[in-house]
């Protein structure tokens, strides 16, 4: 049997947010009273309200709040993020952590020791980086750059792309060039939250290359690492245990797309199955072994964000 204040106390701590904790709400639902008086418990039980709990337990690591630094944009936005109820305690963390209170001053000198990790990269990948990304989630600007967009759950994938990029290309631009993008869809009545980052003009000549090819022509001078950040973008694994069946797939409508995509692959020894919105593999022996080909020689340096991608150890056995 666990005790209110038992329940209480765990969910409390537990909580990684002052606003939206949803404590007394879930206390009124398993205790069987009002939510009223599941806080006027709470209280009297703690001597605080629970968002003062959850405020003075709150204390974000220094890895956390050094993402949280990149991706506010200035104290205001560091405040709500950082799910602290109290700006004097945000201050206090900023002098703790860096010796500095001032937010841009930390975010300036963050941005330029921000470690890249020392990925290995051959120089016939390099351009492979960029084809994967025109393929999949980026796109080329009117002023020669390159645009990449991901969703708020994906923002350490978009970190590890930013670095890839200054490791075959020095010259792009950093983490200082991620922008936080807000859309509101009338149809769900929700607002969703993505990141962007540019590389800058420093790319022209590169993907002007690119784009005078034809489809075919960048597709097969994909190296395995850009297979791989393809299938990252663009690729699905999915797996049924009701029906016992699995599938590997890369997304694509375009016909021409499609074709050209099981010609390349044909040269790998693999043969995906043409449907109507994707190129696929259905064999678990094909699956395995074309993840163990193309994902598991660079899964060191993926983030845990991606791991569902390829993760096949339900079909393993």
């Amino acid at each position: 049997m666990v005790t209110f204040k038992e329940r209480a106390e765990e969910l409390a701590v537990n909580a990684k947010r002052v606003k939206g904790n949803n404590v007394y709400e879930t206390l009124a639902k398993e205790f069987g009273i009002s939510k009223r008086l599941a806080g006027n418990r709470f209280k009297s039980l703690f001597g605080m309200p629970v968002r003062d709990f959850i405020s003075k337990n709150i204390e974000p690591s220094k890895e956390e709040f050094i993402d949280m630094i990149i991706k506010a944009d200035n104290f205001e936005s560091l405040y709500k993020l950082s799910g602290v109820n109290d700006m004097k305690k945000v201050t206090k963390l900023l002098n703790k952590y860096f010796n500095q209170s001032n937010f841009f001053k930390v975010r300036a000198n963050l941005i330029a020791k921000v470690p890249i990790k020392d990925y290995i990269v051959t120089r016939e990948d390099n351009e492979s980086i960029l084809i994967s990304q025109i393929l999949g989630d980026g796109s080329i600007e009117r002023n020669a750059g390159l645009k990449i967009e991901h969703g708020y759950k994906q923002y350490d994938y978009l970190k590890f792309k930013i670095g890839l990029l200054n490791k075959a290309y020095p010259k792009t631009n950093g983490l200082e060039s991620i922008r936080k993008r807000t859309v509101f869809d009338k149809r769900t009545n929700k607002t969703y939250y993505s990141f962007t980052y540019r590389t800058g003009e420093v790319l022209k000549s590169q993907l002007t290359k690119i784009q005078n090819r034809t489809l075919k022509e960048n597709i097969f001078n994909m190296t395995p690492l850009g297979v791989c950040l393809y299938f990252m973008d663009d690729g699905y694994f999915h797996i049924s245990k009701k029906y016992n069946v699995c599938e590997l797939a890369f997304s694509a409508i375009n016909e021409e797309k499609k074709e050209i995509l099981i010609e390349y692959f044909k040269t790998y020894g693999y043969h995906f199955n043409n449907y109507n919105n994707c190129i696929a593999l259905n064999k678990k022996i094909s699956i395995i072994k074309f993840i163990n080909d193309f994902i598991k020689p660079f899964s060191y340096m993926l983030p845990k964000c991606m791991e569902y991608k390829y993760d096949y150890k339900d079909i393993v056995g």
